[in-house]
């Protein structure tokens, strides 16, 4: 925001917020580590809206370092059945 006015990307940014559950916003945030705690707590229903968000985080692992991806890959694979 500059000058008081938004750019395009500014609003854009916005209407995602504004469409995007305040659960699933806060999740896509967190880390690969944060990202498990809070699943480990989730109920039934939460765990079914963050289960695509959480499967795009254990494949986001494959862009980390060896010793990372090895370390959270089996928790990823336990949290999602397998």
């Amino acid at each position: 925001m500059t000058a008081g006015k938004f750019s395009h990307r500014d609003v854009a940014l916005l209407k995602k917020r504004m469409q995007t559950q305040p659960l699933v916003y806060s999740f896509e945030k967190l880390g690969h580590e944060e990202a498990l705690r809070v699943w480990d707590k989730a109920d039934k229903n939460e765990k079914k809206i963050l289960r695509p968000i959480l499967i795009k985080k254990k494949n986001s692992l494959y862009n980390q370092a060896p010793e990372r991806r090895q370390q959270l890959l089996p928790k990823f694979q336990q949290a999602l059945g397998g």
